[in-house]
C-alpha cells in the first residue's frame, strides 16, 4: 500500500512540476503544455520535424526573411535551384541558328527532289566546299554571259571567237581595238556630264571654235582684232553655256574645252565602230555624242563581263570541274550552251547545300552534347528545339528566328536568377544541418502559393521550439 501511495504522489508530483521553456522563465505545467499542443498544432502543422533535445537552429530570422523575399520573387522557378545551365555564350547566336537551319532545310528539300544520277561532289579533294563555292561563282558568271549573248548576236560571235581563239584572235582584233581604245573616253563619260557644258551639237567639229575655246581657256581674246567673218562662229561661242550660265573665266573655258575635246574622241570611236558594224554585225550606235557614249558605255560593260569569263571563269571551270564533279557534268558543255550552264549550277549549288548540312549538323551536334550536362525546364526546351525543329524544312527561318531569341532570353532571365537561388539554397543547407531536413526540403522545393510563404513564417521559433 505505500508502495503504491508512493508511486502516485511521484505521478502526481510530475504533473505538478513546472517545465523550463524559453518563453516562462517559471516553466509552465505539463498539462498547459499539452493543451498548448493541442491549440498549436494546425499553426506548427507546417513544421513536419521531429527535433532532438540538441538541435538548435545555426540559422537566424534574418536569413529566415531573406529567403522568404527570394522565394517570393522565384515563384516556380525555385526548380531551377538545382539546375546546371549553359551560359548563352555557349550557344549559337540567333543568326548563325537561322543560317544552320536554313542550311539544313534547304538540304532537306533537295533531298526530297535529288535524282539518283545527280551528280556527286568529289570527298578526297582537299577544301572541297570552298572551292565548290568558287567555281559556282564562275559558273554563275557564265551563265550572265550566256544570256548577255542571247540578246546580242554580234557579242556571242566575240565570246565564241575568243573562247575557241583566244583574246588575241586575228579575226576579231579590229573589234577589240576599238574597244580598248574606247575605255579610256568612256570613262570619261559622267565626269564631262558632271561640268554641265552646253553648246551647239558639232561644236567639236568647227576647228574655229575649238581653237576659240582653247584661246579663252589660256586667258586670251578668243578672237583676234580683226576677225572678220565669223558671225557664225562668234554666235555659237556666245551660246555656249556651263551650269546654265556664260562662262565666267578661264576655269570655266578649262572645263568646256576638255568636254569639246571628248566629243571629238568619241566621234572619232564611233567613226571606226561604223566601219566595223556591218562585218561583224555591231549595233547601230546615235549620231550625237553624248547618246553614243552612254551606248558605246553599256556595248564595253557587256564586252567586258564577257573577256573577265574568258579570262578567269572559263579557265577556272575547265580545271576545278572534273576534279571536283568527276561524274556528271561537262565544262565544255557549260561553257558553250546556256541550258547546261543552269543545269550545272543547279547540281553544283545542291551538293553545295548537301556539304554545309554536314558542317551545321557539326555545330549543332556539339551543341546538343552540351546540353546532355544540363538540366532545368529551358535546358530541355532548348535541347527539344534543336533536335525536332531546326532544319524542318516546314519551318520558316524567321519562325526559327524567334523562338530562338525567345528560348536565349529566357536563359538569360533563369541565369538572372542565380543570385536568389544561392540565397535559398544556403538558408536550406544551414536548416538542415540543424536537424530539420524534411523543412529544408520543403524551403527547396515547395514555391510560394499566393501572397504568403507558408515555409518562411515569422513564428518559426515558436515551431521549432
Amino acid at each position: 500500500m505505500e508502495r503504491i501511495d508512493a508511486e502516485v504522489r511521484s505521478f502526481a508530483e510530475k504533473h505538478l512540476r513546472r517545465i523550463a521553456t524559453d518563453e516562462d522563465e517559471d516553466g509552465i505545467l505539463p498539462i498547459e503544455l499539452a493543451e498548448r499542443i493541442v491549440r498549436d498544432r494546425e499553426r506548427y502543422f507546417w513544421f513536419p520535424d521531429r527535433l532532438g533535445a540538441s538541435d538548435k537552429p545555426d540559422f537566424n530570422d534574418e536569413d529566415i526573411a531573406g529567403a522568404r523575399s527570394v522565394r517570393k520573387i522565384l515563384g516556380n522557378d525555385l526548380a531551377y535551384i538545382d539546375a546546371n545551365l549553359l551560359s548563352v555564350s555557349d550557344l549559337p547566336d540567333t543568326a548563325s541558328l537561322t543560317a544552320i537551319h536554313n542550311d539544313l532545310a534547304n538540304a532537306a528539300r533537295i533531298e526530297r527532289t535529288r535524282q539518283d544520277d545527280a551528280p556527286i561532289m568529289s570527298s578526297s579533294e582537299s577544301d572541297a566546299l570552298s572551292r565548290a563555292e568558287a567555281l559556282l561563282g564562275a559558273v554563275d558568271a557564265i551563265i550572265s554571259v550566256h544570256e548577255i549573248c542571247s540578246d546580242e548576236p554580234w557579242l556571242a560571235n566575240l565570246y565564241t571567237s575568243w573562247r575557241l581563239h583566244g583574246l588575241d584572235s586575228d579575226f576579231v582584233h579590229p573589234v577589240a581595238e576599238i574597244f580598248a581604245t574606247l575605255s579610256e573616253p568612256v570613262a570619261k563619260r559622267m565626269r564631262m556630264l558632271s561640268y554641265a557644258v552646253t553648246a551647239p551639237d558639232d561644236a567639236y567639229a568647227d576647228s574655229e571654235l575649238v581653237e576659240a575655246v582653247g584661246r579663252a581657256a589660256s586667258g586670251q581674246r578668243p578672237f583676234g582684232l580683226f576677225s572678220f567673218g565669223k558671225s557664225e562662229v562668234r554666235s555659237d561661242f556666245a551660246n555656249i553655256r556651263i551650269l546654265d550660265k556664260s562662262p565666267e573665266g578661264p576655269e570655266d573655258w578649262i572645263r568646256i574645252a576638255e568636254v569639246l575635246n571628248w566629243k571629238a574622241e568619241i566621234a572619232t570611236s564611233m567613226a571606226r565602230w561604223r566601219a566595223l558594224a556591218g562585218e561583224f554585225a555591231l549595233p547601230t550606235i546615235p549620231e550625237k555624242p553624248d547618246a553614243a557614249a552612254r551606248a558605246l558605255q553599256l556595248c564595253l560593260e557587256r564586252v567586258n563581263a564577257v573577256v573577265m569569263s574568258i579570262r578567269s571563269h572559263v579557265p577556272l571551270v575547265q580545271a576545278e570541274l572534273e576534279r571536283l564533279f568527276p561524274y556528271g557534268l561537262d565544262a565544255d558543255e557549260i561553257i558553250s550552251d546556256l541550258e547546261r550552264a543552269t543545269a550545272a549550277a543547279a547540281s553544283i549549288r545542291s551538293e553545295i547545300s548537301r556539304h554545309r548540312l554536314e558542317s551545321a549538323r557539326t555545330v549543332l551536334t556539339a551543341t546538343a552534347e552540351k546540353l546532355l550536362t544540363c538540366s532545368g525546364r529551358i535546358s530541355q526546351d532548348i535541347a527539344g528545339f534543336l533536335s525536332t525543329s531546326v532544319g524542318d524544312p516546314d519551318l520558316s527561318g524567321s519562325k526559327v528566328a524567334e523562338i530562338w531569341t525567345s528560348h536565349l532570353r529566357e536563359l538569360e532571365r533563369v541565369r538572372a536568377l542565380r543570385s536568389h537561388l544561392q540565397t535559398v539554397a544556403r538558408v536550406a543547407a544551414s536548416v538542415a544541418r540543424s536537424g530539420a531536413a524534411v523543412w529544408a526540403n520543403n524551403l527547396r522545393s515547395q514555391p510560394v502559393v499566393g501572397v504568403e510563404d507558408a515555409w518562411t513564417p515569422n513564428d518559426w521559433r515558436d515551431a521549432w521550439s
